[in-house]
């Protein structure tokens, strides 16, 4: 399963007054956009890799009322080894990077389907990650770029 950035890079795409990828004239000002590009999806990997803080497990309390104290969970660090990031590549009228994971569970711990379990131990979603980056960073950086600035 892979998120495609090429939404948003079809609507800068589009307030820029470029109709195709093709339309950058300049062969630098393409190549610069695709590193930047590139650079944006390794950003976004790289914070989805950081897992948040361990939360220990509440105490259980039984019906005999007796209190039971479950062991933490141990985590194996798969689905941060496991981001990649595919791209960038053309797709029709965009430049497209993907982000993504290998593990078949991401969806509901850092994706479109996140559990509010994971959302409340502090898990970030892929989206919301790749947005903040997005305007904080690479929107600006890219649109000069393309601008010839």
């Amino acid at each position: 399963m892979k998120l495609s950035f090429s939404l948003i890079a079809r609507k800068e795409a589009r307030q820029l007054g470029l109709s195709a990828a093709g339309e950058i004239v300049r062969k630098q000002a393409a190549t610069k956009a695709v590193k930047e590009l590139n650079s944006y999806a390794k950003a976004v990997q790289q914070v989805e890799m950081n897992y948040p803080p361990q939360v220990p497990p509440a105490p259980v309390v039984r019906k005999s009322g007796k209190v039971y104290y479950p062991k933490p969970y141990r985590r194996t660090l798969m689905l941060g080894r496991n981001w990649t990031v595919r791209g960038p590549r053309s797709q029709g009228s965009a430049i497209v990077v993907e982000v993504g994971n290998i593990m078949q569970y991401w969806a509901y711990v850092q994706g479109k389907r996140q559990r509010i379990f994971h959302k409340a131990h502090g898990w970030l979603r892929v989206q919301d990650v790749g947005k903040e980056i997005w305007s904080r960073e690479y929107k600006n950086r890219i649109r000069d770029v393309l601008r010839g600035k």
